[in-house]
């Protein structure tokens, strides 16, 4: 096994690299880092429209909580079983980097957004569309995330946590924003703030060198792996004690899509509206940047299996405080937990996936991680709209608390382990 380097504030340079890219780095070290905070700002924001505000877009389309709950689900799978073949293929294909898969998925991305435009009063285009437009932004998580450790196997450190906080800064801004939009016009808001967003992703990204391919063009460990096969049924062999924990992580993503794929449903009944969804999402994003900023003194404190422990731990209280919450205020109180929980188990993620997979794995690992955030929305997702629509919001909320408590004991079994 390798350990993941710490990724430290700012740039080092390590080494020399011969290629042109890392010439330009050399010359370059602010301007890359501010570029490196730009795609986390933009991938998050992307992020944000497709996913926290899905059930308002499907909602203005017609369409039941559960009805939704089944097609976000449906959407979700898609996205986990895409996230391990792109992570499979940028592992294996050295012309298929990180930043070339965003700029492609992104061209896609672009399409989806155009089509959902021209032809936005058809029902079957806007919900197709924008189901597939939210899978590719899942397709571009893994990629967004290991673009850092590209950079460290070429010899150049970068903050991780300071790039993820300003996504949580820009997560918090679109979110305040979008919510107010929708509130003054329509859901279409969704989809024009989207354009804009994806076109400064792009731009972004198309601006920034690929860095190295994996750390296994960096490292003698890795060539010995060049010919290593991470099939599903392999991958588990080899890393058991991770797949255990990536089956806790699955529970305690569905808490967390629970109560984001149907927080306008949790609004509803305390007097809350569109904008108050959007707020309650711009102080959970807000909440999480003392720990994103100063994520790199906690994993040379803490090791990532104790912050993702205690991330779980977090979640539980999280699920209490919706459930006693009376009012908007108090959806708001608990939207602070957000700092201790995800803000947390998120950073946390990236280092333990890449601390637990041998070099040649690295991407692969990555997406898995990733992929376990998707399959727990599809089961966050699909059970909690079955629930809603037959039992209601307070049996939704303590649904939630139970997974939250289950997945916070697996994932601690499975950091534990050896």
């Amino acid at each position: 096994m390798h350990a993941s380097p710490v990724l430290q504030p700012g740039f080092l340079i390590q080494k020399t690299r011969s290629r042109k890219d890392f010439c330009w780095m050399y010359k370059n070290k602010r301007l890359l880092n501010l570029r490196y905070k730009g795609l986390h700002a933009f991938y998050w924001m992307l992020y944000c429209l497709s996913t926290a505000f899905i059930t308002v877009f499907l909602l203005a389309q017609g369409l039941s909580a559960a009805s939704i709950g089944v097609i976000v689900a449906l959407s979700n799978i898609l996205a986990a079983a895409g996230q391990l073949v792109v992570g499979n293929v940028t592992d294996k294909y050295k012309k298929v980097t990180w930043r070339n898969a965003i700029l492609g998925i992104g061209v896609l991305q672009l399409a989806c957004l155009f089509l959902l435009i021209i032809c936005s009063g058809s029902f079957l285009i806007n919900v197709g569309v924008y189901l597939l437009f939210t899978i590719l932004v899942y397709f571009q998580m893994p990629l967004v995330n290991s673009a850092a450790f590209a950079y460290e196997a070429s010899g150049i450190s970068v903050d991780f946590g300071s790039a993820r906080g300003m996504g949580s800064v820009a997560y918090a801004l679109i979110s305040y924003i979008a919510g107010q939009m929708i509130s003054a016009t329509s859901e279409q808001a969704i989809i024009y703030l989207s354009m804009a967003v994806l076109i400064g992703l792009l731009l972004v990204t198309g601006s920034m060198p690929s860095g190295s391919h994996t750390a296994s063009e960096c490292t003698a460990d890795a060539t010995a792996h060049q010919d290593h096969k991470s099939g599903m049924v392999q991958f588990a062999r080899k890393y058991p004690t991770f797949m255990v924990t990536l089956f806790g992580i699955v529970l305690l993503m569905s808490f967390h899509n629970i109560v984001h794929t149907y927080m306008i449903q949790m609004m509803e009944p305390l007097g809350g509206d569109s904008a108050a969804m959007g707020t309650a999402f711009s102080i959970e994003a807000l909440m999480e940047l003392p720990v994103m900023f100063g994520f790199y003194k906690l994993i040379q404190r803490f090791s990532p299996s104790t912050l993702i422990a205690f991330a779980g731990a977090a979640f539980i209280l999280k699920a209490l405080a919706y459930i006693i919450a009376g009012s908007v205020t108090g959806i708001y109180l608990a939207q602070s937990l957000q700092m201790l929980s995800y803000a947390i188990f998120i950073s946390a993620s990236v280092y333990y996936a890449n601390e637990k997979m041998e070099t040649s794995d690295q991407v692969t690992g990555q997406s898995y991680m990733t992929a376990s955030i998707s399959i727990g929305a599809v089961v966050g997702n699909l059970t909690g709209g079955i629930v809603l629509s037959t039992a209601g919001v307070d049996a939704l909320l303590y649904f939630a608390l139970g997974l939250s408590v289950a997945g916070a004991a697996i994932t601690g079994l499975g950091v534990r382990k050896k």
